[in-house]
C-alpha cells in the first residue's frame, strides 16, 4: 500500500453566468507564486491536498482534504455600512450582505463582488506581463 499527497491550487475566474474554475497541482502552499502564476483574470484562488492510496494496483482518491481559505489577487475589502455609504446604488448588495450574514464583501479587480470571510485574505503583487 502506497499512499502520496498532491497539493493543487483552484483558481476562480469570471465566467458569463457563474465563476469558472482552473485547477493545477503545486509543490507548496506559497500564496504569492500561486498568485503570480495565475491565469489572466483569476481573482481567487485556494488550495487543497488529495490523498492517493494505491491497494492492490487500485489507486483509491480522497474527496478534497485541508482546504484553505480564499486568497483574493488585489481588491477592496468594505463592510456592510461602507456599502451603503457608497456613491450610487448598492441596495441590493447591502440586503444581500445582510440577508446572508456577511460581514464584509470584496470589490475585485475584474469588477465583481465576492462574500470576504473568516480564513480569507488579500495578496497583493506587482506583477510584469510581457
Amino acid at each position: 500500500m502506497t499512499t502520496t499527497t498532491t497539493t493543487y491550487v483552484t483558481y476562480d475566474l469570471p465566467g458569463l453566468v457563474a465563476p469558472e474554475q482552473y485547477a493545477c497541482t503545486v509543490e507548496d502552499r506559497d500564496p504569492y507564486r500561486a498568485a503570480d502564476d495565475a491565469p489572466r483574470g483569476a481573482y481567487a484562488f485556494t488550495f487543497h491536498d488529495i490523498v492517493n492510496t494505491e491497494v492492490d494496483g487500485e489507486t483509491l482518491r480522497s474527496q478534497p482534504r485541508n482546504r484553505s481559505g480564499r486568497y483574493f489577487i488585489g481588491g477592496t475589502i468594505r463592510t456592510v455600512d461602507e456599502v451603503a455609504a457608497m456613491p450610487g446604488d448598492h441596495k441590493i448588495l447591502v440586503e444581500n450582505m445582510r440577508s446572508n450574514g456577511w460581514d464584509w464583501v470584496i470589490f475585485c479587480p475584474p469588477g465583481n463582488v465576492q462574500p470576504f470571510g473568516e480564513g480569507d485574505a488579500v495578496i497583493t503583487t506587482i506583477r510584469v506581463i510581457p
